[in-house]
């Protein structure tokens, strides 16, 4: 926790100005055209211009010792033309004896126009370095980055140093920053002709990016898609800005260009203020308010501050700030079969004044889930008072999806999502009969079904509902629903309205097949946008409306493509209408491999999730708000991927530009994100691991200080942190330190009565009385910043210990076979537990790659398990893996629980999901996605002399033989090792290229490969190790292509004698 102490963004230091001779201005006043969106900003500045500019003067040098720009002499002029226009003095001159201090204080700002090469030297050097650190203000213009490549100080001043650059051709510059005053003026989209510089390296992070190129929109670019053109920070003292327009003459006649000059130079000459904190290395902080969550799913902040959120299995939490800890406020019993439980939590607009609260769940009845609301009195929440305002039928039996988020619009409609409720895997239009569960046609696009929808609706105060006007369907046709505002759905787990245009953004969780030629259109991701109702595809389309074929699930035919303007739901499932409108394609849409179209979205698992629109509001805005530079831009964040990001829109809603929001901060799989009634971030953060207690799951705080000072960092530990009563812990914080300098000030209060306990760095309390207690170590710095952290300690109870004996870690498992299991639980007032019963529960999680779906769970100690395949997918889907989670509840005062868990792999493992050593000729080569069908081409790994893949922490119990899929290239051996890539040898053999080439060409498609089974028997090492499949050959080129490994054996499907012993 943090001290909210206000934050004074003033004017950053100043010289003393004092007028110069200058070089009389020769050209009459020009006007500046503005677009409209930025009119009554831009006549602000103009005025505030008007009144800051009589004293101040700027320098302009234009020295040049590489290539001389022709259009130096233009901009000298334009610089001149808009000193005099706006009333300060510009002297130009490419004579550097003019740097000499203290001389260069008598200007308010210095403008390198398109310098080169070394242009100042050492004495000149070190008094422009005063001059910047004294205060002073840079602008550098386009060439200014070709300028002073040995002098480091310089490179840093200007933030990036040229590379190459293209032809001089129309690019787009993305605006970013449209507060900040050299920008403000600008569209989002600025179109303009220039020669377009490549940087050596990004300076994002260390400088605070304005604007940067959209390299599709022109050629030569090659910084990817983060192409910064303009920035600005602050740097030794002064104040910076470089902006890589202006090669051309013709650049400097443009009004647009000429304003951004202009309050370049004012904010440089500190004559305005301009924030350049947002994009900045360290410019925000992480602050946890909670870290001891357990399914943590949805958030809300109250008008007061409090932050509720929900648990799935039916926690309902309140931080509160006034208290600066955590409540339970109550427990909604629900169930959490499949992907149900407590999934969506929504605070009534009028809340302040009504205390109602809705949530949508699944009750423990497993009857239709419910949209309920409840009344808050206080921190509590009152269990008799649910009013059920609708229902959503879901089936029981077959995973998946089922979404659940709720959020309530500016116009007080509620709003629910809903998960299409259907197995199996793409396409999921299966109608024959009995399959009806495979048929998402029944549901997502039936008009008539709640299922795979995204609901509008408006909550009365009896608990009813009315129908808004605008849905997608009318009250009077008995073939819709009237509650359904758009429908076409997977799994949209996440949506948000935009307060101000009304557009509907939302997060599907899509289908992960791979591209069949002429059967099946690549499993994309999507982000949609919906500017009005409407139906967007699924099960028919993805994507970009990428459509599927009709696909005859009898007799295994491929009929017509479906047609997104003629839509027709002809399933025998539908009781809906059975022509539907035209679906609309995704906004953005991505893979797990590269996306052309959107590489932003990185790589590997998916789970698109938008969080909010932003609209920055000087009224409400606290110390720590999120920046100005964020408004009107799009925050989406990843769960697979670990990431939050921001879009900017042009003015047509379409994605220009998608930017890392905070990227060094470490955010474990965001689960949902918000704003507070002061516009500071909230984060629920889900924790690392698929399902289960994540330790590292936890609510943050992101607060915004820019440039502003830090408070310290509150760090400690406690040992033990539960046991019997009277419990002695030894508390440390000396690992706190502080970001402004100076001591910290340590006070402990260890039973949470506000009372300072200690005031050293580490110190040992006992906790005599039984009871759950918070401990909380507050460190002041020598600025009086603040900083608290907490640790909860259990006295009269110790935390049992819980072992999953069986199966082992890293044991082998093939599909389609049961696994037996045994917990082992050691309870510190009971013992070791030979009979802990229906208190343990073993939960298996069948995943691929970062994708997990529960399997039944079991209850007892012992038992076995089923490892059942995805349906459809074959044994060659991404990355499968099993993941166990053994949990147990003692029955202690207070009850603790722990748990455990261990990773299997499946008993065939394709080479290109495991880790790989460096090398010249290790190459993977295909798409990453997993054909469904046999004739299609694999992905695989070429690996030359000495390269390997390697299996991290493998038992081999069980197994036999490894069974290495191969088409060697060159005559070798492979080889089999353990721990290290020249550790033991466990097998090896021989290889060489066959006679006759397995790999067969085919005209119009990849090659079919028959890959070559080398069969290597061994004897399993005991435990875990890592395998190293290590390549000999010729020391130049390709030895072999590998495709997979098989383990032959039951592997971890059978126990060894018992009489296994657990040491605790």
């Amino acid at each position: 926790m943090v001290n909210d102490e206000p934050i004074h963004r003033g004017r950053g230091p100043h010289l003393s100005f004092v007028f110069l001779v200058s070089c009389l201005l020769a050209a009459g006043p020009v006007l500046f055209e503005k677009p409209a969106a930025a009119q009554d900003q831009g006549d602000a500045q103009d005025e505030a211009v008007a009144q800051d500019t009589d004293d101040l003067s700027v320098l302009v040098f234009s020295k040049t010792a590489g290539f001389r720009h022709s259009s130096i002499e233009d901009g000298a002029q334009a610089l001149r033309e808009i000193g005099e226009e706006h009333g300060f003095s510009v002297t130009h001159t490419e004579d550097s004896t003019a740097f000499v201090w203290p001389d260069l204080a008598a200007y308010g700002a210095v403008v390198f126009l398109n310098t080169t090469g070394d242009v100042l030297n050492d004495e000149q050097q070190a008094s422009f370095e005063r001059y910047i650190q004294e205060g002073g203000g840079y602008v550098g213009v386009h060439a200014a980055a070709d300028t002073e490549y040995g002098w480091a100080w310089y490179g840093q001043l200007v933030g990036g140093y040229f590379d190459s650059h293209p032809h001089i051709q129309e690019a787009d510059i993305a605006v970013l920053d449209r507060a900040f005053p050299a920008t403000a003026h600008l569209p989002e989209r600025w179109t303009r002709t220039d020669e377009w510089y490549n940087y050596k390296a990004n300076p994002r992070g260390k400088v605070h990016v304005l604007a940067t190129l959209v390299e599709k929109s022109y050629e030569g670019g090659n910084m990817g898609d983060d192409h910064p053109i303009a920035w600005a920070h602050e740097y030794d003292g002064g104040r910076a800005l470089y902006t890589g327009g202006g090669h051309t003459s013709e650049s400097y006649e443009e009004p647009l260009f000429r304003e951004h000059l202009l309050q370049a130079i004012l904010w440089a000459a500190g004559r305005v203020d301009g924030d350049v904190g947002p994009t900045l290395t360290g410019s925000y902080e992480e602050v946890v308010l909670d870290d001891d969550t357990t399914y943590p799913m949805q958030l809300e902040v109250a008008p007061d501050g409090r932050v509720f959120w929900i648990e799935r299995d039916g926690a309902v939490k309140i931080w509160d700030p006034s208290i600066e800890s955590t409540v339970m406020a109550g427990w909604i019993p629900t169930s959490m079969k499949i992907e149900d439980g407590l999934l969506g939590i929504a605070l009534d607009p009028n809340f302040e004044e009504n205390n109602w609260v809705y949530f949508y769940y699944m009750p423990l009845s497993q009857d239709p889930n419910r949209l309920s609301r409840f009344t808050m009195r206080g921190n509590r929440l009152d269990m008799g008072s649910e009013v059920i305002v609708l229902e959503v039928f879901m089936q029981r039996d077959l995973c998946c999806h089922s979404a659940g988020e709720l959020h309530f619009d500016k116009d007080g409609n509620l709003w629910l999502s809903t998960g299409d409720n259907t197995g199996g895997t793409a396409p999921r239009t299966d109608e024959r009969p009995g399959r009806a569960l495979y048929d998402a046609q029944r549901t997502t696009a039936n008009t008539n079904d709640l299922r795979g929808k995204i609901l509008r609706i408006r909550p009365q105060p009896d608990g009813s509902y009315t129908i808004p006007e605008g849905n997608l369907f009318e009250d009077d046709d008995p073939l819709t629903r009237p509650e359904i505002y758009t429908m076409g759905h997977r799994n949209p787990w996440r949506y948000t309205v935009d307060p101000e245009t009304g557009w509907l953004y939302w997060g599907d969780v899509g289908p992960g097949n791979q591209y069949v030629e002429d059967k099946l259109p690549q499993g994309m991701e999507e982000f949609g946008q919906a500017k009005m109702p409407g139906f967007f595809g699924w099960p028919y389309f993805v994507g970009p409306n990428a459509p599927y074929r009709d696909l005859n699930f009898e007799t295994e035919e491929y009929g017509d493509w479906y047609d997104p303007k003629d839509p027709i739901n002809d399933s025998p499932n539908n009781t809906g209408l059975r022509e539907l409108p035209p679906a609309q394609p995704a906004w953005i849409y991505y893979s797990y491999g590269p996306s052309e179209e959107f590489p932003e979205m990185g790589l590997g698992g998916m789970s698109a999730a938008p969080g909010f629109v932003y609209h920055y509001d000087p009224e409400i805005a606290g110390p720590h708000a999120l920046p100005e530079y964020y408004d009107g831009k799009v925050i989406l964040f990843e769960w697979a991927r670990n990431w939050i990001q921001e879009v900017l829109n042009d003015e047509h809603g379409d994605a220009m530009e998608i930017t890392a929001f905070t990227p060094e901060i470490p955010y474990t799989r965001p689960v949902d994100i918000a704003l507070g009634p002061d516009q500071t971030l909230y984060v629920l953060e889900w924790g690392q691991e698929f399902w289960g207690h994540n330790r590292d799951g936890q609510l943050v705080r992101i607060d915004y200080y820019g440039n502003e000072k830090r408070p310290p960092e509150a760090l400690a530990t406690a040992e033990p942190l539960s046991g019997p009563a009277p419990l002695a812990v030894a508390f440390d914080g000396s690992a706190s330190a502080s970001r402004n300098g100076g001591e910290l000030h340590f006070s402990w209060d260890f039973n949470g009565d506000g009372v300072a306990d200690a005031e050293t760095p580490t110190a040992e309390h006992i906790y005599a009385e039984l009871g759950t207690y918070t401990a909380r170590l507050a460190v002041t710095d020598a600025e009086g910043m603040v900083s608290e952290t907490d640790i909860t300690v259990t006295a009269g109870n110790t935390a049992p210990e819980v072992s999953i004996a069986w199966p082992p870690f890293g044991g082998i498992v093939p599909m389609n076979t049961s696994v037996p299991y045994e917990v082992q639980v050691l309870d510190a007032e009971e013992g070791m537990l030979a009979s802990p019963g229906a208190r343990v529960t073993l939960q298996p999680f069948l995943g691929h790659d970062t994708h997990e779906r529960p399997l039944h769970m079991h209850r007892g100690n012992t038992g076995a398990f089923n490892v059942v395949p995805d349906p459809g997918n074959g044994p060659y889907i991404i990355d499968r893996y099993v993941r166990l989670i053994a949990s147990y509840t003692d029955w202690g005062t207070p009850a603790l629980t722990s748990s455990d868990e261990v990773i299997l792999y499946p008993n065939v493992v394709q080479a290109e999901n495991r880790s790989m050593g460096e090398g010249d000729n290790l190459v993977i080569t295909g798409n990453r996605q997993r054909p469904q069908f046999p004739d299609e081409t694999e992905v695989y790994v070429e690996l030359g002399h000495a390269e390997y893949v390697s299996f991290s922490t493998v038992n081999l119990h069980g197994v036999d033989a490894l069974t290495l899929y191969l088409v060697p290239e060159a005559d070798g051996a492979v080889q089999v090792r353990l721990d290290a890539a020249d550790g033991p040898i466990l097998a090896e053999t021989a290889i060489a290229p066959p006679e006759e080439s397995p790999i067969e060409e085919r005209e119009g498609g990849p090659p079919i490969i028959h890959w070559m089974p080398y069969t290597l028997p061994i004897e399993a090492p005991e435990g875990a190790h890592d395998l190293y499949i290590v390549f000999e050959g010729p020391e130049r080129g390709t030895v072999a292509r590998f495709d997979r490994i098989e383990f032959e054996g039951p592997g971890a499907t059978t126990r060894p004698g018992a009489g296994i012993s657990i040491l605790y």
